[in-house]
């Protein structure tokens, strides 16, 4: 399959896609380089916000912001001036790790995971953030805690666990957002790669960027392998469904890091957004109720 569109604007470590149906447009961030993207699909434009700090992920909120998850703080962003506000929230505080991969869940709580600074304690965190911005914390036992994304009913939760190379399911207490029966989805086999941002369909089966592989894996909600999607590049790091019918997938990528850097010939596409057609649809996007 061929991406029918790819950003013009290219990119180090792009991460965590994000739509916004009311405005037709994609939002997405860049570690290496701190900064939030956005294109307009009603308008063909880009647009671009510097950042002090490097991102984790970001979340839609009404009136034009975004709630940012930068390494250790939350910031509200406004889209009109720019201005980045931090916000304090109560609960657990971090440790060694960082804010890294997030999503809104269909109640319009924030959960972030953490990665140990150094990727080499199982330091890894799943913060829920409620709309008061109390927090609570779950330990998952990740270097790196990735890939957040919730089942059509928000029953269950997905965790990659990229440096372990698995993927992780709970059930979710809708109203307590507590978590309980872990359990291992699946584990990556031999073949190169790792698990990173991961995507769920209206269908309930999940789509997960494959980081060093050059696809994406679907999976049927059981862990069952259903096929890839092969990519044109190397490093995806997260997908998510939008457009109008919400049959687009969006596909983020990387051209940073020694992974990366061993052996690969630059193909022009690393660092882009591409985009792709797919028979079925995605869920509609959350936005943060604070």
């Amino acid at each position: 399959m061929q991406a029918f569109w790819q950003s013009a604007q290219r990119g180090q470590l792009l991460e965590c896609p994000v739509w916004c149906a009311a405005s037709n447009a994609l939002y997405w961030i860049d570690v290496v380089d701190p900064s939030i993207h956005r294109h307009s699909f009603a308008t063909g434009e880009p647009a671009r916000w510097a950042l002090p700090k490097p991102p984790g992920s970001i979340a839609l909120m009404p009136e034009a912001t975004l709630l940012v998850a930068l390494r250790s703080s939350l910031a509200l962003l406004d889209l009109h001036s720019g201005a980045l506000r931090p916000v304090p929230w109560h609960g657990p505080a971090l440790a060694e790790d960082r804010f890294n991969d997030g999503v809104t869940d269909r109640q319009g709580n924030f959960w972030v995971a953490t990665m140990d600074r150094k990727l080499a304690q199982p330091l890894g965190r799943v913060f829920r953030f409620d709309a008061g911005l109390k927090a609570t914390a779950h330990a998952i036992d990740a270097r790196l805690g990735n890939g957040l994304c919730f089942s059509p009913a928000g029953e269950r939760l997905y965790v990659s666990r990229t440096v372990e190379r698995d993927l992780l399911v709970f059930d979710v207490d809708a109203q307590s957002g507590a978590l309980s029966h872990r359990r291992t989805l699946l584990a990556l086999d031999d073949a190169p790669g790792r698990p990173d941002g991961c995507t769920v369909a209206a269908d309930g089966t999940l789509w997960s960027a494959r980081v060093g592989g050059g696809c994406i894996d679907h999976y049927a909600a059981d862990g069952r392998v259903l096929g890839q999607l092969a990519l044109p590049t190397s490093h995806p790091t997260h997908c998510v469904f939008g457009g109008e019918d919400l049959r687009t997938l969006f596909v983020v990528t990387s051209r940073f890091g020694p992974e990366f850097a061993a052996g690969h010939v630059d193909d022009g596409v690393a660092g882009r957004v591409l985009a792709y057609r797919m028979d079925q649809p995605g869920l509609p996007p959350a936005q943060f109720a604070r």
